[in-house]
C-alpha cells in the first residue's frame, strides 16, 4: 500500500488552482443557497442518505421526508433545472444493491458524525436521529447560514447539530509519522475526531479527491468510518448532471471510475477495509428535455485502530 508520505506535495501552482475552484464553489452556492432546497436535490439527497444507514444496517424503504405538496415543493418543481442539477423526471429511481456486510451500528448516545460539504443540512436532518452529534462543515457561508436556522427552527441544540463555515484543505495535508496523525496548531476542528464521516453528492467539486480523502480521513477516531457517495462514471451521459449554470464549480463533471475513488481511499495509508458499490440508480431529464440514467457510488473506508 502507497504510504502518504508518497503523496505528492501541493505546489503553489496547484494551490492556485484549487483555491480558484474553492472560491468558484464559495461563491455559486452563497448565490443559490436560497434556492438550494429544491424537490429535485432533497430526493436525491434522500437517496444518498438511505445508502449511508444501509452501510450501518438501518432499512427504511418507506421513509419519505418530503412533501412535494408544500409550497416549498411547488416552488422548487417550477425552479426546473436552475441551481446546477439537472430535474429529476418523476424520480423515478431504485437502490441497485445493499452492502454484503454493514460496517458497524450507529449509536444515538455515542457516535459523533461529521457531514462534509453539508450544505444546508439535507443529508445531515436525515441522519440525526441515528446519532449523538452532528456537524456539518462546509466553505459558503449562505449555506451554513441556512443549515444552522433548520437546526434552530427544529429546536435542535448545537450539541446535537450544528455547522461551521470552514475550509478543511485550507492547511494542506497533515503531517503523519510512523502513521499516526500529528497535530496542528492551526486545525479549524481544534483536533476534534469522529466515529463516521460522510460527504454526499459533492466530491466531484474537489480540486483533488486524494489529498482531500487523506485530510478527511485524518479526523476519524481509530476504527471509525469513512463513506462518500458520489456519481458514477457514464462517459454518455453522467457529464449531464450539472448544467451550465454549475458546471463551473465542477472538478469532476462526469463523476468517477470505481477505480478512482478505491485508490483515492487506499493511498491514504489511513484507511483499511475499502469497499465499493453501486448505491442507486436515478433517471434525471437534462436542459435540453432529454432522460439519462444516472447511477451513483458508495465507497467506504474504516481507519486503522492501530497506527503503524
Amino acid at each position: 500500500m502507497t504510504s502518504s508520505k508518497e503523496l505528492p506535495v501541493l505546489v503553489s501552482e496547484t494551490d492556485h488552482i484549487a483555491s480558484s475552484l474553492t472560491d468558484r464553489n464559495r461563491q455559486h452556492f452563497n448565490t443559490t443557497a436560497h434556492t438550494y432546497d429544491n424537490v429535485e436535490r432533497k430526493k436525491v439527497a434522500q437517496r444518498c442518505a438511505q445508502a449511508i444507514l444501509e452501510e450501518f444496517g438501518i432499512y427504511e424503504e418507506n421513509r419519505d421526508l418530503i412533501n412535494t405538496n408544500s409550497e416549498d415543493g411547488e416552488s422548487a418543481r417550477n425552479l426546473g433545472t436552475i441551481g446546477g442539477c439537472s430535474h429529476i423526471h418523476d424520480v423515478d429511481s431504485e437502490r441497485l444493491s445493499g452492502p454484503d456486510v454493514v460496517i458497524g451500528k450507529l449509536d444515538e448516545d455515542t457516535t459523533e458524525l461529521l457531514d462534509f460539504a453539508s450544505g444546508t443540512g439535507l443529508i445531515s436532518q436525515q441522519l440525526c436521529p441515528y446519532v449523538h452529534s452532528i456537524l456539518g462543515v462546509d466553505t459558503s457561508e449562505k449555506m451554513t447560514e441556512i443549515y444552522n436556522q433548520k437546526c434552530w427552527q427544529q429546536g435542535l441544540s448545537s450539541n446535537e447539530m450544528q455547522a461551521v463555515c470552514v475550509d478543511l484543505f485550507e492547511i494542506g495535508i497533515p503531517e503523519i509519522k510512523n502513521g499516526v496523525v500529528m497535530s496542528r496548531e492551526n486545525d479549524p476542528l481544534k483536533g476534534r475526531k469522529f466515529d463516521v464521516i460522510v460527504c454526499a453528492s459533492s466530491y466531484h467539486h474537489l480540486p483533488d479527491i486524494q489529498p482531500a480523502t487523506l485530510i478527511l480521513a485524518s479526523y476519524l477516531k481509530p476504527g471509525g468510518h469513512l463513506v462518500v457517495v458520489d456519481l458514477a462514471l457514464n462517459p454518455d451521459y453522467s457529464y449531464k448532471f450539472h448544467n451550465h449554470q454549475s458546471s463551473h464549480t465542477v472538478k469532476y463533471p462526469g463523476g468517477f471510475s470505481e477505480g478512482e475513488l478505491v485508490e483515492a481511499f487506499e493511498k491514504t495509508g489511513l484507511l483499511e477495509n475499502v469497499k465499493i458499490r453501486k448505491a442507486f440508480h436515478i433517471n434525471m431529464v437534462e436542459s435540453e428535455g432529454k432522460e439519462h440514467p444516472f447511477d451513483f457510488f458508495l465507497v467506504r473506508g474504516q481507519r486503522r485502530r492501530v497506527d503503524y
